[in-house]
């Protein structure tokens, strides 16, 4: 290993930045060639080099690390478990998308991101950890003022969702000034801009408007804002898109796509449908009955899926024509008997 003496500044800066030197005196002591280093920093400079490898780590490091977690739903007068032992790890401005029948698990496991379980659910064992805060083991006055906050939740149904004695932008301005975010008027403003950046019609004033007075698709995108309100970390949506029709379906989550990337924000996104999760997902967990069937890179995933699908109907139409072959045969025999 060659031994630096007497390099000038720039180069001991960008020594002190890269793991693995190890500093004896005035000497640095590296794991690999100078050269590299030297033409890193002559290619993008000192700055720019120690900010990629600052943002670099950042990003290795899971902003949601969940592991092992076991959660059990009382059936029948006796605990039983539906989330087998399942894992999961979130990096900042990730999307991961959790697919599966109904009954696999993927809305327990989404709720309990937020620390939160249904009634009649306990979580039995495992590790929930918020950039490093284990959520197992608040207390639920410390988790209400982490949910909404820091982690936030898109309904299934926007309907049921929304108080409907109440507009629009109150509900939207209730939880900013809850966490002491901004006050109510503050809250007014923040909520009519994300309803202009969800694309909303008339955002200046539809916040005036009571849930019933508004479309499927507007209450959807109205609750998305809704959940980003406070600006939180992760963001899930569990199947935000089903009631909805095809058309309206497009709208809503090329906003949701938009407003996710733009902020920044991790997500969680629940869906059975491949084609929905397609458009969104950086990763792809496949549960079934509350175990992890399959875990990738969406794209590898799909390409995966599709080759399989293609195999299949090539394997499928062969056996048909096999089989309409030998029938034929059979009845010509049949016919020169």
């Amino acid at each position: 290993m060659p031994i630096l003496e007497n390099r000038n500044l720039g180069e001991r800066i960008v020594c002190d930045c890269i793991e693995g030197i190890h500093r004896e005196g005035d000497c640095y002591r590296l794991h690999f060639p100078f050269w590299i280093v030297r033409c890193l920093v002559s290619t993008w400079g000192i700055i720019p080099f120690c900010y990629q490898m600052l943002g670099t780590f950042c990003m290795s490091t899971a902003l949601l690390e969940m592991k092992d977690v076991v959660i059990e739903a009382e059936i029948d007068g006796k605990w039983q478990s539906i989330v087998n032992g399942l894992s999961l790890s979130l990096k900042k401005g990730e999307i991961v998308g959790l697919i599966g029948e109904s009954g696999a698990g993927k809305s327990t496991l989404g709720l309990a991101a937020l620390g939160y379980t249904k009634p009649g659910c306990r979580i039995v064992s495992g590790s929930i950890k918020l950039d490093g805060l284990e959520l197992t083991t608040l207390q639920e006055k410390q988790l209400r003022q982490l949910r909404g906050n820091r982690v936030s939740y898109v309904a299934q149904s926007a309907a049921a969702a929304f108080n409907p004695a109440h507009r629009l932008i109150e509900q939207f301005s209730e939880s900013p000034v809850q966490h002491g975010k901004m006050n109510r008027a503050d809250a007014a403003d923040k909520g009519r801009s994300l309803y202009r950046q969800l694309d909303l019609p008339d955002p200046d004033s539809i916040g005036d408007r009571f849930p019933h007075q508004v479309s499927g698709g507007q209450l959807q995108r109205a609750m998305t804002a809704m959940a980003m309100g406070c600006e939180p970390e992760i963001v899930v949506f569990d199947e935000p898109t089903t009631a909805l029709d095809v058309t309206t379906q497009i709208e809503v989550l090329a906003a949701i796509k938009e407003a996710v990337r733009s902020k920044g924000v991790a997500a969680i996104y629940i869906t059975h449908d491949l084609a929905v999760v397609a458009q969104l997902a950086d990763r792809i967990l496949v549960l079934r009955y509350g175990d992890l069937v399959e875990e990738g890179q969406a794209r590898q995933l799909l390409a995966i899926r599709q080759k399989t699908i293609q195999n299949a109907f090539w394997l499928s139409a062969v056996y048909v024509r096999i089989k309409c072959y030998s029938r034929l045969r059979v009845r010509y025999l049949q016919y020169k008997m």
